[in-house]
């Protein structure tokens, strides 16, 4: 049996990304912060067959996080780690980021995530097995003038991705960063301006299982938005600028 764990199960990628994986052959460990919302992704994955258990929790509450991961460690050694869960802030049309928005994104993107992944790595490591992906966003390495603190914190979740990448290679850890573009969620849904190449949820699932299962360190989609960021970097900075002023967006 298959063991996944992932956090903010409860909408959106997350959501996803646990429909995708339930099956009869697979037991799925999915927390959230949302109770109603969790339960009933839990619903359909049990319907498709999957061992589903969920939790409330919140990724920044180290503590519980700590006792919820002892808790899946004593029963079994997760196959796959999807640290999913995050929020998405940006400047309002007349502000910009709130000291509590821009701190929200910090302690949640980056360091949640850190959290996440460090309560699971001693019996990963312990017993020699195991996938970590990390959910990062081409937001990473196309920082969004519009949402810059976002844009920081999944830049850092890529540095720590490949900081463990090398840690755990002799422990025979495997570890995925995934860096989408824009995908039909809650969070696309409070963002007012173009939306280039968005795709579903559904889609944006299936496209990281099918990456995973090849154990490709970067998972990047869209190819045409990413390469289109790499070719880019060749170009002057305010050039960029006045090209992007097309893209700029705020947030409700």
């Amino acid at each position: 049996m298959t063991v996944v764990v992932i956090t903010g199960a409860s909408s959106g990628l997350g959501a996803a990304l646990a429909k995708q994986y339930a099956n009869n052959n697979t037991r799925l460990y999915l927390c959230a912060r949302h109770a109603k919302r969790l339960e009933s992704v839990a619903q359909v994955c049990r319907e498709k067959g999957a061992d589903v258990k969920t939790a409330l929790q919140e990724i920044t509450d180290l503590g519980r996080l700590e006792e919820w991961a002892a808790q899946i460690n004593n029963e079994c050694t997760p196959d796959l780690l999807i640290a999913n869960a995050g929020v998405f802030h940006g400047h309002a049309r007349d502000a910009m980021e709130s000291p509590d928005e821009i701190k929200q994104q910090l302690n949640t993107n980056l360091l949640g995530t850190i959290n996440t992944v460090n309560a699971f790595i001693p019996v990963l490591k312990k017993q020699r097995k195991g996938h970590i992906i990390l959910i990062s966003s081409l937001a990473a390495i196309f920082p969004l003038a519009d949402a810059p603190s976002y844009s920081a914190s999944k830049a850092g979740i890529v540095a720590y991705a490949k900081a463990m990448r090398e840690y755990l290679l002799d422990f025979h850890v495997k570890v995925s960063v995934v860096l989408p573009g824009h995908i039909q969620t809650p969070q696309t849904d409070k963002h007012q301006g173009e939306l280039p190449g968005i795709i579903s949820a559904e889609k944006a699932a299936q496209t990281i299982a099918s990456q995973v299962e090849k154990e490709n360190f970067f998972i990047v989609f869209p190819k045409t938005g990413y390469w289109l960021i790499r070719l880019s970097a060749f170009l002057p900075w305010r050039l960029l600028a006045r090209l992007n002023r097309s893209q700029r967006f705020y947030v409700e």
